[in-house]
């Protein structure tokens, strides 16, 4: 049902409604500056990841498939914020790209990363080590592509000039000019580039609200005859009924310890 209810207009104080508006892109502001620090902080707090003998099926399905003449190329798409992934690969000795950044592209990699929403290793030509400030007062979606970060790995804790890093709910769909849509749209030229005698390969998404609309348009560009795979424990039952109804050839696995089969 949908219903329209007309009020009353009443009589607003001149400026209320620009105050109201501010208060949401303050918040906006401090939200991102928030997650960057702590994610950069959290970060700093973990020296390594992998122990010795370490057995996790995703890091040894990936470090087979990049030895593997089986793989041509791997695309990894991640809406995270954080640089587990990058420094699990950098432990392995795993050469990886992160296209469109300065220093990103790696001659002879195999590996591909997107991050549509952003990372904390993502650092802007301006940004530079200083104390604590939030932007106020700042646009919240700068003009500012790809070519405008540089790549870094080694994260200190610095002020953004130009934070790289969308929250939860930040409507990317708003930022098509800017490095999230540039980043964006490569994601979904290479999902187009998929073939049946491909795999996609599903794991950690949520399916929420704020990142549905960005995950629809990739499937939706997807050949339906890819050999689809999703590992989840306990599944979205939306994003399950979409991969259903979509592929034909979908697998779900509750553990990715089904991935053993394929390196072992």
């Amino acid at each position: 049902m949908l219903m329209f209810l007309h009020l009353e207009k009443k009589n607003v104080p001149h400026g209320l409604e620009n105050n109201t508006n501010k208060i949401y892109v303050d918040a906006y502001h401090e939200l991102a500056l928030y997650l960057r620090s702590l994610f950069t902080f959290y970060n700093s707090k973990v020296e390594r990841i992998l122990s010795d003998n370490f057995d996790w099926p995703w890091a040894k399905f990936i470090e087979f498939a990049n030895k593997s003449d089986e793989y041509s190329e791997i695309n990894i798409v991640t809406y995270n914020y954080d640089i587990w992934l990058e420094r699990i690969l950098l432990e392995l000795e795993i050469p990886f790209s992160v296209p469109g950044l300065k220093g990103g592209d790696v001659d002879g990699a195999k590996i591909n990363i997107y991050k549509p929403h952003g990372s904390i290793s993502f650092y802007h030509k301006t940004q530079q080590e200083s104390d604590y400030n939030i932007p106020y007062g700042r646009d919240i979606f700068p003009d500012a592509s790809t070519n405008h970060f540089n790549l870094n790995h080694n994260i200190v804790l610095s002020r953004c000039l130009v934070n790289a890093m969308i929250p939860p709910a930040g409507d990317s769909t708003r930022m098509a000019n800017t490095w999230s849509g540039q980043t964006s749209q490569n994601v979904i030229l290479e999902a187009g580039e998929l073939t049946a005698n491909d795999e996609l390969m599903i794991c950690g998404i949520s399916y929420w609200h704020v990142d549905r609309a960005e995950l629809d348009n990739i499937l939706v560009n997807v050949d339906p005859l890819v050999n689809v795979y999703m590992f989840n424990p306990n599944p979205n039952k939306s994003l399950n009924a979409v991969l259903t109804s979509m592929f034909s050839n979908y697998v779900y696995h509750t553990s990715s310890f089904s991935l053993k089969g394929r390196y072992e």
